[in-house]
C-alpha cells in the first residue's frame, strides 16, 4: 500500500489508471456496494487502480480476485472513461482517475465482498451514471 502522503503527492501530478470489470452472468450485472469514495454508498461496478508494471488483463484477473472473489474470463473491450473527484478517502483534493471498462463473465460462482464493499447483488441495469460515462457501451 502507498503511504497516504506520497499518493496525495502523486494524485496531484498524474491522473491514476484503472480497471472496472462489467461482469455478467445471466443477463445480469455484478454490482458491489462501496464503502468508499467516489460514489461512497452506491452500488457500482467492481473495479480499481493498475499497479506500476502490471498487466492490464493481470489488473482484471487481480481486482476480480480481491474484490470479489471471482475468477473471470474477458469478453471485451466496452471503453473508457474519466472521473474529477473533489475528494477520495485518503482526502486527496481533486483526483483525475481513467478508467478502462472490460466485459466480463465469471469463471467461478462464488461472489465475495472485500473490505472496500458492503454488499453486493446482480442487477438488470449497470448505474445511471456508469452508462452515462460509456454511451456506447453495447449492453445498455
Amino acid at each position: 500500500m502507498i503511504p497516504n502522503d506520497f499518493y496525495r503527492q502523486i494524485v496531484d501530478v498524474l491522473p491514476i489508471l484503472c480497471v472496472d470489470l462489467i461482469i455478467i452472468k445471466n443477463g445480469k450485472y455484478l454490482l458491489v456496494k462501496r464503502k468508499n469514495k467516489p460514489f461512497k454508498g452506491i452500488y457500482w461496478s467492481p473495479g480499481g487502480r493498475v499497479l506500476k508494471s502490471e498487466k492490464i488483463t493481470r489488473a482484471i484477473y487481480r481486482i476480480a480476485m480481491q474484490e470479489v472473489g471471482l475468477k473471470v474470463k474477458v469478453i471485451s473491450f466496452a471503453g473508457f472513461y474519466e472521473g474529477f473527484y473533489e475528494e477520495n478517502e485518503q482526502k486527496v483534493a481533486i483526483s483525475h482517475t481513467v478508467s478502462l471498462t472490460f466485459i466480463c463473465s465469471p469463471i467461478t460462482n462464488k461472489v465475495k465482498v472485500d473490505r472496500q464493499s458492503t454488499d453486493f447483488k446482480w442487477s438488470n441495469h449497470l448505474p445511471k451514471q456508469l452508462t452515462l460515462y460509456l454511451p456506447y457501451l453495447p449492453l445498455h
